[in-house]
């Protein structure tokens, strides 16, 4: 890995990528928010907003991909802003693994959208990153009941993390 930080890595993948330059979606209302938390609940955030995105992306954009095309760019570049922002807050939650899975669904959807993979050495990559994905997540099983009881507590701030995510990266898949 290099010693990039999230941010601007997330940068360069849209510079890369062709998309405008990336804005930090979390306010300072938000870090506010997020350093007032112990570890666990900043975990919990991170997978209560994690839930809300994919829901969104599978209710929203993923049809696109059928489609090929423009349409398949646009949901593939909204795939690789939403994997750079969800890197960057696993990093302001200071969970190192799933920042780390994130920073590479991000590295390989900017590669498959510039051309750099075609769409089996993609899935293949993906496949190969779904191991760090388990391995993040699976100390977490045992905490399920833990963190569904956050997802109630932190909704507010689940929910703002995740409507900043999902308009930012529709706003700069479109641009």
């Amino acid at each position: 890995m290099n010693s990039w930080s999230t941010l601007e890595m997330a940068a360069a993948l849209c510079i890369v990528s062709g998309l405008p330059a990336l804005a930090d979606p979390f306010t300072d209302e938000i870090t506010k928010q997020l350093n007032s938390l112990e570890e666990l609940e900043r975990k919990s955030t991170v997978l209560c907003v994690r839930g809300t995105v994919a829901v969104n992306y599978s209710k929203t954009v993923s049809h696109n991909l059928a489609k090929g095309g423009s349409d398949a760019t646009w949901a593939l570049k909204i795939n690789a802003v939403e994997s750079a922002y969800m890197a960057q807050l696993a990093d302001y939650a200071g969970w190192t693994e799933l920042k780390n899975y994130y920073d590479i669904e991000a590295q390989n959807t900017s590669k498959l959208i510039r051309g750099e993979f075609n769409i089996d050495a993609y899935k293949a990559a993906s496949k190969t990153n779904e191991r760090p994905l388990a391995n993040a997540l699976a100390p977490e099983m045992a905490r399920q009941d833990y963190h569904s009881a956050n997802f109630i507590k932190l909704k507010t701030v689940c929910d703002s993390i995740a409507k900043s995510i999902i308009g930012m990266a529709k706003i700069r898949a479109s641009n």
